[in-house]
């Protein structure tokens, strides 16, 4: 059976749909005692305190939340974009030091990631401006926050972001660079599939490790080192059939993909 509705008394109700409009509400009801017109002319200017109003507060309650990311819900209604923003756009990611460069790349992408509508957007694009300049957020910690919440678009946003940004420094991504990506992703609670796909979008024509071996993202240590001694028998150019398959260059992609698939960072 189903539990009946929870009854909100009006009051509250009445204060829910005026409190946003407080000032442009109170600035109309001033003006009737100039005439209709008054009653407008107070209703704009009411509205716009409004608007600086409501813009403070939600920037207030942001700032708030990347100052102490366990201390309350992140603010609605983009759960997690906080804590994505100032850890993308503080952080160090791929060797690239350029902050704006870091800034546009976001901007780009939370406008892709988030659902079209004015609310929704104006916020996103208030979320990113708060955590640019965020001077004391903890980055450790809102890592944290976002890889133990169900954050997942923001989580999403973030693996797509780095790997883009990864792709502006040059057409490969180094082994050694791709280690510590991983290493900072994995802190924020990307998993092996989650940056397959980010790393699949920016890089398109280079093959990642689990491919190279023909293995699933995430496959356990031991099924790696198993399709490694079997594809590396088959192509190591000691032998008459790797000769003949390969000059070597399957063999090196081979070790380089075991290599990096049991580091102890490609497996965060």
């Amino acid at each position: 059976m189903a539990a009946p509705p929870i009854s909100v008394p009006w009051p509250r109700r009445l204060a829910r749909v005026l409190g946003p409009r407080a000032c442009a509400t109170a600035g109309a009801f001033a003006g009737l005692f100039a005439g209709w017109f008054g009653a407008g002319a107070g209703f704009v200017i009411g509205a716009m305190l409004d608007v600086a109003r409501n813009e403070a507060k939600s920037r207030g309650r942001i700032e708030a939340f990347l100052g102490s990311p366990a201390g309350g819900p992140p603010p609605e209604p983009l759960p997690g974009y906080s804590a994505a923003s100032c850890v993308a756009l503080r952080g160090e990611w791929a060797g690239i030091a350029d902050r704006e460069a870091r800034r546009a790349l976001f901007d780009r992408f939370s406008a892709e990631a988030i659902p079209p509508g004015g609310r929704a957007r104006r916020e996103a694009e208030r979320i990113v401006d708060v955590a640019a300049r965020a001077s004391r957020a903890d980055l450790p910690a809102l890592a944290r926050w976002l890889a133990t919440s169900e954050a997942d678009a923001a989580r999403r946003l973030l693996a797509d972001w780095a790997y883009a940004l990864a792709a502006l420094g040059g057409a490969r991504l180094e082994s050694g660079a791709e280690l510590a990506l991983r290493a900072a992703l994995g802190d924020c609670g990307l998993g092996a599939r989650e940056l397959l796909a980010a790393r699949l979008a920016s890089f398109p024509g280079e093959r990642d490790p689990w491919t190279v071996l023909g293995l699933s993202p995430g496959a356990p240590r031991s099924e790696v080192k198993r399709a490694y001694r079997r594809l590396s028998r088959l192509f190591h150019p000691d032998a008459a059939q790797g000769a003949a398959l390969d000059d070597g260059g399957r063999f090196r992609e081979l070790r380089a993909a075991y290599a990096e698939l049991t580091s102890s960072e490609s497996r965060a």
